[in-house]
């Protein structure tokens, strides 16, 4: 039966004595290594692990940015050269394609010129005979315009100004209400959704006020004269 430590029994300290003095001895039999810091390494086995830096002369500097030179100057030529290039085909591009409008405008405006010298050449002295002509070269145009995407604005009177839709030539006195429209002086167009040409348009400025002629409960007052 294993013996139990009692207050004043010296057993168990004299046990600890004894392997504190077996572990120095193991100390001075077998002492750790000594490891040195990077700092105290040579500077030798640096020199073993870095690779070799290539020392470059000024002239091999130069050099080698004179060629970078070269090879960035010929680039910029090239680009220069093909953006000229491309500006020089849009260009005919554009004139090819304008000329090809202008073409097709033309040939469409053939056959109403064509109304027109028949009508001057046409011997006729009733004038409903060339209102109906003339009539008929109208309707013509406008069907024209009208397949090319244009479009008249209708415009009556009575109608509010707008100062985005008209544009007005003139403002009288009217029995309409002031700010509306009298009458179209000139028609206006539409191209598809934008504005070829406004209506031209006489504006109302509302109804005359004549301030010469004295009001029924206000009599005009008598002269200092008349009254002496």
């Amino acid at each position: 039966m294993p013996s139990q430590y009692v207050p004043g029994d010296k057993q168990i300290p004299d046990m600890a004595d004894k392997i504190r003095q077996t572990y120095l001895q193991h100390e001075e039999e077998h002492p750790l290594p000594i490891v040195e810091s990077p700092e105290a390494a040579p500077s030798d086995s640096v020199a073993e692990i870095a690779p070799p830096v290539a020392e470059l002369s000024p002239d091999t500097d130069a050099a080698q940015l004179r060629k970078e030179y070269e090879e960035l100057h010929d680039r910029y030529i090239r680009l220069a050269a093909d953006f000229e290039n491309y500006r020089k085909r849009m260009l005919r591009e554009r004139e090819t394609w304008a000329e090809t409008l202008t073409e097709q405008l033309l040939l469409q405006l053939l056959p109403i010129i064509d109304q027109l010298q028949m009508a001057l050449e046409t011997p006729s002295s009733s004038t409903e005979v060339l209102r109906q002509g003339t009539e008929l070269i109208y309707r013509n145009i406008l069907k024209l315009l009208e397949q090319l995407g244009v479009q008249p604005i209708e415009t009556s009177p009575g109608e509010p100004f707008d100062i985005y839709q008209h544009e007005a030539v003139l403002r009288l006195p009217s029995e309409i209400p002031e700010g509306h429209i009298i009458k179209e002086f000139q028609r206006g167009y539409r191209f598809r959704d934008r504005i070829l040409r406004y209506p031209r348009v006489v504006v109302s400025a509302g109804p005359q006020t004549d301030h010469s002629v004295p009001h029924a409960d206000h009599p005009p007052a008598s002269s200092p004269e008349a009254s002496s």
